[in-house]
Order: structure tokens, then C-alpha cells, then sequence
């Protein structure tokens, strides 16, 4: 993906303009807007020479946003460019569009376009994958943690995939954090067990948490001491409210965004680190 190799000289010279310039900016802020409105129209015209346009899948898209829009009631142009104005409504239209590009030639180069469109905008949103491995909007995160997830993510394994639901569930178009807060704690326990608690098939979090704290020494890690990753596997497991039914009015009976986030980067971490060994049995134990 194409991206800015420097900001712009009037930026460049007004330090305080920059984080106003960078964003990242939520919807469709102006700026953006002709490129987009070109994208989806590249999107849906099935006859580029002919500017046909796809009948068919406008009306699915319609569908799919829950959208009452007729599009034998106009010109289409004119009826995407009443849909674009409103950036809720937008941004569900883009979602709906790169989910149904498949991999080719052609596509990629749409999804390549898109995704360059977005960065160079400092839009909030970037192109991901589903938890079906189908392109999507997601949020956009720091370049690092979005690395070091992404790293993951693509290892395979059980761990990996539940990474990746989790990360979709908390980034994408439709948090659900509940979802990414259970999807997280799961990837630790795949990548977690076979090193904590490996004759044990039923291993949670918690049982890999209570071996650790009975005999600690078993383990060592390249991070310190293995009371470091014990607690961040404690953290995770403590606050995640949504684990059981409670009818106290002090407990919430679902975890927040923020919650959700925190979660899903220290499962990063902690999957890496049992991934790579870098939490291990101690010579010991051997």
C-alpha cells in the first residue's frame, strides 16, 4: 500500500497543525469524499466501456445496509451520492462492497486503491480481514500494535484464529467487545496450555493461572520473572465480568470497548510469548 512519504511543506512548517492534519477522522470528512464516491462507482459499473451499471448487486447492497432506496427511482449517480452524504450509511456501503471482492488480479487492485484512499485521508478506518478471512473495514491502530497483531494473526494454529475473531470483533464495523474480550482469552489458552498446563485437555485460563501461582518456578521467561506474565494473565481473567452471570449491581454485566482493546493486545503479547518460548519450562522442570 501506497502511503504519504511526508506532509504536506505548509504542515510541515506549523507543528501545531500536524495532529489537526494526521487525524485519524471518523466517517467521510470532505477531502475524501470524490474519491470515494469514484471508488464505488468503479465498484458497481459491471461495463466500464459501457457504464452498465450491476442492477443486481446495488439492490443487494441496499439490502445488506437495510437501505429503502429505489434504484429505478433515478439516476443512480444521484441516488450514491444521497447515500454517501450520510457517513454512517457510508461507510456501511464500503464494508458491504470490499467484503464481496474475491481474490484477483483486478480486485486486489481495488482493495490496494481503497486501502490507499483511506491512509492517505487519515481516515480512522483501514481494510482488514474478517474472521472469515473476507476483506472489511476496521479500525485503524498504531502501526506497531498493528504489526505485532498482524504477526500473529498470520501463524497458524488455533491461537492465530482466535486472534483474529477478536481482533475483528473489537475493530470492526460492529464491535462487539464481549465477543473480543472471550475470543482473546481463548487464543491464550491455545497457545498457553501445551507449555502451562499441557496434560490437562480442559486447560482455561484460570486453571493455567492456578498452576503457575502453585508452583512458579516450574516456568521461566525472557521478560523478567514469570510473576510478569502471571499477571497479565490475571488481569485479563479478573476483569473479564462477562465470564459468568452475576446479579450484583456493582458488577458490570459486560465488558467495555476499552476493555475489549486492552484485552486483545496483552492476548497478542502473551500468544507471542508462549509461541515463541519466551515463556517456557525452566531447566529444572526438564
Amino acid at each position: 500500500m501506497a502511503s504519504l512519504q511526508r506532509l504536506p511543506l505548509s504542515i510541515r512548517q506549523n507543528a501545531d497543525a500536524i495532529s489537526e492534519y494526521t487525524g485519524p477522522f471518523d466517517g467521510i470528512p470532505a477531502w475524501m469524499a470524490p474519491g470515494v464516491r469514484a471508488w464505488i462507482r468503479r465498484f458497481f459499473i459491471k461495463d466500464s466501456f459501457y457504464k452498465i451499471w450491476d442492477e443486481a448487486e446495488l439492490r443487494r447492497a441496499a439490502a445488506y445496509c437495510r437501505s429503502s432506496l429505489d434504484w429505478a427511482s433515478g439516476r443512480v449517480e444521484d441516488i450514491l451520492l444521497g447515500w454517501l452524504r450520510d457517513d454512517e450509511r457510508a461507510l456501511d456501503l464500503l464494508d458491504y462492497c470490499v467484503g464481496r471482492l474475491v481474490n484477483s488480479a483486478a480486485k486486489n487492485g481495488l482493495v490496494a486503491e481503497l486501502q490507499d484512499l483511506l491512509s492517505v485521508s487519515g481516515s480512522a478506518w483501514k481494510v482488514g480481514r474478517d474472521i472469515d478471512d473476507r476483506y472489511c473495514l476496521q479500525r485503524r491502530v498504531n502501526d506497531t500494535v498493528e504489526r505485532a497483531a498482524q504477526d500473529e494473526i498470520a501463524q497458524p494454529g488455533r491461537a492465530a484464529e482466535y486472534l483474529r475473531s477478536s481482533w475483528n470483533y473489537v475493530y470492526g464495523r460492529t464491535p462487539d467487545p464481549n465477543a473480543a474480550y472471550g475470543d482473546a482469552i481463548r487464543a491464550i489458552e491455545a497457545a498457553g496450555w501445551p507449555i502451562v498446563s499441557p496434560k490437562n485437555q480442559r486447560a482455561t485460563l484460570g486453571t493455567m493461572i492456578r498452576d503457575v501461582k502453585a508452583k512458579p518456578e516450574k516456568w521461566t521467561t525472557v521478560i523478567g520473572h514469570v510473576d510478569t506474565v502471571l499477571k497479565m494473565m490475571q488481569a485479563i481473567w479478573d476483569s473479564h465480568s462477562g465470564r459468568h452471570g452475576t446479579d450484583s449491581n456493582t458488577k458490570p454485566a459486560n465488558v467495555s470497548q476499552e476493555q475489549a482493546e486492552a484485552a486483545v493486545h496483552l492476548a497478542v503479547t502473551l500468544v507471542q510469548l508462549f509461541r515463541t518460548q519466551g515463556i517456557r519450562l525452566s531447566s529444572t522442570s526438564l
